[in-house]
Formats: structure tokens, sequence, C-alpha cells
């Protein structure tokens, strides 16, 4: 009898040596390995095929109405008094750091240019003005 059939049976695995267990052991494993291997083969090969039988062609641009224009305005300063706002960097910094606000100084503030795009911004107003009205 071959050894993956005395595998089957539970009474011939006890009368198997450690060996013999340890050879059908690798035998099921490189069997169950090689079963997955070719099951991701055909699943590949059928997703390659799919895709190339549904591969989307060239598309014509529809013409969309014009969305409406938003314009901002952006601050050309800061706004507020500078002691202010220092303290409330400070104070900020000392929150997140977990710092006393004493072990630490801000020597400069240097506002940097916002390079959001138009449509971030109109979405972070929207999103805020959405909160602030519930």
């Amino acid at each position: 009898m071959d050894l993956l059939q005395q595998f089957v049976h539970s009474e011939l695995i006890r009368g198997l040596t450690t060996g013999d267990k340890a050879l059908a052991s690798f035998y099921i494993t490189i069997m169950g390995m090689s079963i997955t291997f070719v099951a991701l083969c055909v699943l590949w090969g059928s997703v390659s095929l799919l895709s190339a039988i549904f591969k989307p062609g060239k598309k014509k641009k529809t013409v969309s109405q014009e969305s409406p224009k938003v314009t901002l305005a952006a601050p050309d300063e800061m706004g507020g008094d500078d002691g202010e706002i220092i303290s409330v960097i400070v104070a900020a910094i000392a929150a997140t750091g977990n710092a006393p606000i004493h072990s630490f100084k801000v020597k400069s503030i240097i506002p940097t240019a916002d390079r959001t795009p138009q449509w971030g911004r109109v979405g972070r107003i929207e999103q805020l003005t959405r909160t602030t009205k519930n």
C-alpha cells in the first residue's frame, strides 16, 4: 500500500514509523502548496484575460457645464496681535509636547505660503461651515 494511502486510514497511521510520518507530511505539504500555486496561476490568467477583453477604450471627452467659480480672499497679513499669536503657538507646542511653557523659547515665526489648491480650500470651508451649523 502506498504511503499516502496509509495516511487516509487512521488505524494504519499508528503503525508507521516517525520517518514515514514525516515523509508523508512532507508529501502532503508539497501537494497542498502545488495546488495553491496552480490555483493562483489560474486566477492570475483569468484576471489578465478579463482585463484584456474588457480593456477600456479611449473615451470621448464630454463637455460639461462650467461649475461656478468660488473666489477666496487670501489674507495678506496674519491677523491679530503678534504677541497673541506667539502665545497661542507656544501653548499649542507645550500641550502637544507635554513640556512646561518655560522650557523653550520661540525665536521667530515665519508664515509659509499656502499651496493648497482652490478646490481643497473650498472643501475645507464647506466642512467647517457644515459642522458649525449643526
